[in-house]
């Protein structure tokens, strides 16, 4: 890229799914390269930005960000744009990559879900086969994103969806936030698996450290946290 690090996206849609905002980015020139569960840092023309996961799968031409807007400076700004917008996307990043793995579980909060729907995605374009949990707690069904994709792969076999709400009652999912013996009542062989988390640092951590006690090797956990 000649020493350029950043790649100019067009924003073309926005849409609100609960407190949340869907931005759809598409390239002015270059795309940038990413692998399923990396983010990169979105920013305007005066420098602003912050990092933020990528929903997307590689695959697509077209770029997507979920982010809860109205919560800090960069926000605020992402919160007030209007399509046509240009951004800046910096080079991917991020540990949390998903590599073929044939048994995964996915654990994520609000809008922690972006970088598992690029994962989610990406199997699902491929048609990867395995075991794939996905366990997703969200305040109402409302802010639950990405809920009717997330059915859809379920009803064909891609995962195994278990949706949990932490505000709302409703059949068919759990009123409580995700825990370890949630885990275990559809997991039995925890410790043959790869786990993908990400949301607030306390939520991810404990979690992370329950796998651990329960024989799951810290080598096989990968999370993103923030807060």
């Amino acid at each position: 890229m000649d020493g350029n690090l950043n790649f100019e996206y067009e924003v073309k849609a926005i849409s609100s799914i609960g407190r949340a905002k869907k931005f759809v980015l598409f390239p002015l020139k270059e795309k940038v390269n990413f692998k399923p569960g990396q983010f990169v840092k979105l920013s305007n023309k005066q420098g602003l930005g912050r990092p933020y996961s990528i929903c997307s799968p590689p695959e697509w031409q077209h770029i997507e960000f979920l982010i809860n807007v109205n919560v800090g400076e960069f926000t605020n700004y992402l919160g007030k744009i209007e399509v046509g917008e240009i951004l800046n996307l910096s080079r991917a990043a991020g540990h949390m990559v998903y590599n073929k793995e044939e048994k995964a579980v996915f654990i994520t909060g609000g809008t922690g879900i972006a970088p598992m729907m690029s994962i989610i995605r990406h199997i699902a374009l491929n048609k990867f086969e395995g075991e794939f949990y996905l366990f997703y707690s969200a305040r109402t069904l409302n802010d639950m994103a990405f809920y009717e994709e997330l059915l859809s792969y379920s009803g064909i076999g891609i995962i195994n969806f278990v949706p949990t709400l932490t505000r709302e009652k409703l059949a068919g999912f759990y009123n409580e936030r995700i825990s370890i013996d949630m885990i275990e009542k559809h997991i039995k062989n925890l410790e043959e698996f790869t786990y993908f988390m990400c949301g607030k640092n306390q939520f991810v951590f404990s979690i992370r450290d329950k796998l651990i006690e329960n024989g799951v090797d810290k080598s096989s956990i990968k999370v993103e946290g923030w807060g």
